[in-house]
């Protein structure tokens, strides 16, 4: 064989070889690439395999703690007893407020003034402690001390009508009635641009006659301290505190010294009693009481 003949053989011969190294590296790595991918699918495989084989032995964890009940129907051998359903809590409704404590109420009068120290003494300590309360006011009296009348109206004190001369209504006939009554009337209208609505007929003494004659309401008391016969400070003021009570009507006089001092004393004692000192008007009002012309009233005690 020749020599270039020979280098051609070997040529070849490497050639062939060099390309049968490459295919067989190719094959490899190919086996390789489909044992791994088989290999995965056979794991994949027997996993499915064993969960769904653990699936057939027992039931999942979620239908172990949340099994399946009907809502009608409670199983005696649950472990876990079925939670009854949540009702929806209702609104809170709002709180209503707190009733307000009404006081207890006095209404202290005063008859015969006005006085032009003793009235006004009252009035200070009326005012001083808030109260208020009604003067009943003769006529006469009135013409001659107007500055007392006006001081009286506007402290928000009530005046009511107690004749003109202090005659007993009772022993009076129809018209000297109207005309004791009406005189005050109209003495008071020119003073403060008011007539009276009740009168405190003199003495206390009413009959058929001064019912139907004087054309208001005819208030009388609950408590007569009986000011005028002792003046006494003291004894008035033993009358009334102690005593009184919620709706009482309690009867004075602004003439004189003893008075003046014994109302300041029961005006601070009942006010820190905690009694509230009222008009007729307000004291009646607050027990819803109309008050009617010709009736008597006494008092305004609660009904019970």
């Amino acid at each position: 064989m020749g020599e270039n003949k020979l280098k051609k053989f070997f040529g070849v011969t490497i050639a062939i070889l060099v390309l049968i190294v490459l295919v067989a590296t190719i094959f490899v790595k190919e086996a390789k690439i489909l044992n791994n991918n088989n290999d995965s699918s056979i794991e994949t495989k027997i996993e499915n395999q064993k969960e769904a084989d653990d699936n057939k032995k027992e039931p999942s964890q979620e239908s172990k703690e949340n099994p399946t009940v009907p809502s009608d129907t409670k199983k005696p051998d649950d472990k876990k007893p079925v939670e009854p359903e949540k009702v929806k809590p209702e609104k809170e409704k709002p709180k209503q407020p707190a009733p307000v404590k009404v006081k207890p109420m006095v209404a202290l009068t005063f008859d015969d003034g006005p006085h032009p120290q003793y009235t006004v003494q009252i009035l200070n300590s009326l005012k001083k402690y808030n109260g208020h309360a009604t003067f009943f006011v003769v006529g006469n009296r009135a013409e001659k001390y107007p500055a007392v009348i006006k001081q009286i109206s506007k402290n928000g004190n009530q005046i009511g009508n107690h004749s003109y001369s202090h005659k007993e209504l009772t022993k009076l006939n129809e018209a000297g009635i109207k005309k004791e009554l009406t005189k005050t009337s109209d003495i008071l209208q020119n003073i403060i641009q008011k007539k009276p609505s009740i009168i405190r007929p003199t003495y206390g003494s009413v009959n058929n006659r001064v019912k139907s004659s004087a054309g208001a309401p005819l208030i009388l008391w609950s408590i007569d301290t009986l000011d005028w016969k002792t003046k006494s400070k003291t004894t008035t003021v033993n009358k009334v505190v102690g005593k009184v009570k919620d709706g009482d009507i309690v009867l004075m006089h602004d003439l004189y010294k003893p008075t003046a001092q014994a109302a300041e004393a029961i005006i601070q004692n009942l006010t820190a009693k905690g009694y509230k000192l009222v008009t007729i008007d307000e004291l009646f009002a607050a027990r819803g009481v109309k008050l009617q012309s010709g009736q008597v009233y006494h008092n305004a005690y609660k009904k019970k």
